[in-house]
């Protein structure tokens, strides 16, 4: 039942249903009238934070609405979304650049046999506006050096407040097929836990890194900005494998310690 043929006493859509049917009605009339429920899902995630919790719910809706807005006319798709959302049919100025532009060249590629470039994006949802330069920016480069790309799920900084969606682990690929980018391989990092465990062993049996119990603002700003050390940076390397065993135990709660590179 398109917009216009609701009866007068029928109950309207909720602001979710509305926002999807726009997005739909959007996506149809881009693609010459067959609605996408892959690029309408990027489209609503990437740009509603508020909706990546409840994925599973938006995705339901987006795949009623689409089966629904894939069987109108293409006019009359358009005919609603003017009804709905006219500024979508808004066509953008267009500036023309006085001359095609690429990217600099990458410095010191003569150097290395291989270019090999990765996406460490935090699997909180689809890909945003920001993730995509990136994406876009390293896709060209690998390309043009005929490298490799690889993709990083930096799922190993989850906390209460990041939260770790796990609809994004089909999301991103998702969002990287639409923008056309080729990964080459797939890491998590959670599958490497053991081996970051032992670069830190090493680098603190080194001297070279420090276990710092520190509040993490005072640490920023008295030590990390004036460039002074902490009291922390001077333990021996006993104390600061005893320390490090007491991070892994759960003595220390979660952001009460960090593992420092000496740098200075």
């Amino acid at each position: 039942m398109k917009w216009e043929d609701r009866p007068s006493g029928a109950v309207s859509m909720d602001g979710l249903e509305l926002d999807v049917r726009k997005a739909v009605l959007d996506n149809a009339v881009k693609y010459e009238g067959t609605p996408s429920v892959k690029s309408v899902m990027n489209t609503l995630l990437g740009s509603r934070a508020d909706l990546r919790s409840r994925a599973g719910e938006v995705k339901k809706l987006v795949e009623q609405i689409v089966e629904e807005v894939a069987t109108m006319a293409l006019d009359d798709q358009i005919a609603e979304l003017r009804q709905i959302a006219p500024e979508l049919l808004e066509t953008p100025d267009v500036v023309e650049s006085s001359q095609d532009k690429e990217p600099p060249e990458l410095p010191n590629v003569d150097k290395w046999s291989k270019i090999v470039m990765r996406l460490a994006p935090f699997p909180s949802g689809p890909l945003h506006v920001g993730n995509s330069r990136m994406v876009i920016l390293n896709d060209y480069y690998v390309k043009r050096y005929k490298g490799e790309l690889i993709l990083v799920f930096d799922d190993t900084i989850g906390s209460a407040e990041k939260v770790v969606e796990t609809e994004a682990f089909d999301l991103i690929p998702e969002s990287l097929e639409y923008l056309d980018t080729k990964i080459h391989k797939t890491v998590y990092k959670s599958d490497r836990l053991e081996l970051f465990y032992e670069y830190a062993i090493d680098l603190i049996m080194k001297e070279e890194a420090y276990v710092c119990d520190c509040d993490a603002n005072v640490w920023r700003t008295e030590h990390k900005i004036k460039g002074i050390a902490c009291v922390c940076q001077s333990l021996s390397v006993e104390d600061n494998l005893a320390r490090w065993e007491k991070m892994l135990d759960g003595t220390y709660p979660e952001r009460a310690a960090a593992v420092r590179l000496k740098t200075g």
